[in-house]
C-alpha cells in the first residue's frame, strides 16, 4: 500500500489507499464536522468529491450535549457521564455551580427516562 524511497526521502500511497483516505476524509467533513488540513497548512478540498451540506448541529438544549455524548452511547456511558459532571458541579463542591447542576440533572433525567 506504501513504499518509501530512500533517496528521495518520499513515501509513495498506492491509488487505491489514497481513494480510501479521500472518502475518508470526505466522510469526516461532511458527518463529523470536521476542517481537515494537511501538515503544511493547507486545507483539504477534493475537487471530485460531490458536496453535501453538513447535518445540523446539535442544539445547546440537547441532552447528549449537556453530557458531552455521542447519540449512540449506551446507558452505562450515560450514567458515567452524568457523575463525572455531577462531581464537578455540584453546588456543595468548591466552584459548583446550582444552574449548571440543575441542567445537568435535566439532561440525564431526559436520557434516562
Amino acid at each position: 500500500m506504501r513504499s518509501y524511497n530512500p533517496a528521495t526521502r518520499e513515501w509513495f500511497v498506492d491509488e487505491d489507499a489514497a481513494g480510501r483516505m479521500r472518502r475518508w476524509l470526505d466522510y469526516c467533513r461532511a458527518n463529523l464536522y470536521a476542517e481537515v488540513e494537511w501538515l503544511d497548512g493547507e486545507t483539504y478540498e477534493d475537487p471530485e468529491a460531490e458536496w453535501t451540506p453538513p447535518k445540523p448541529k446539535p442544539t445547546p438544549g440537547d441532552p447528549y450535549v449537556t453530557l458531552h455524548l455521542l447519540p449512540s452511547a449506551p446507558p452505562e456511558v450515560v450514567k458515567a457521564a452524568y457523575k463525572a459532571l455531577a462531581t464537578l458541579h455540584h453546588p456543595d463542591k468548591p466552584g459548583g455551580d446550582g444552574e449548571r447542576m440543575k441542567v445537568i440533572n435535566d439532561a440525564y433525567r431526559r436520557l434516562a427516562a
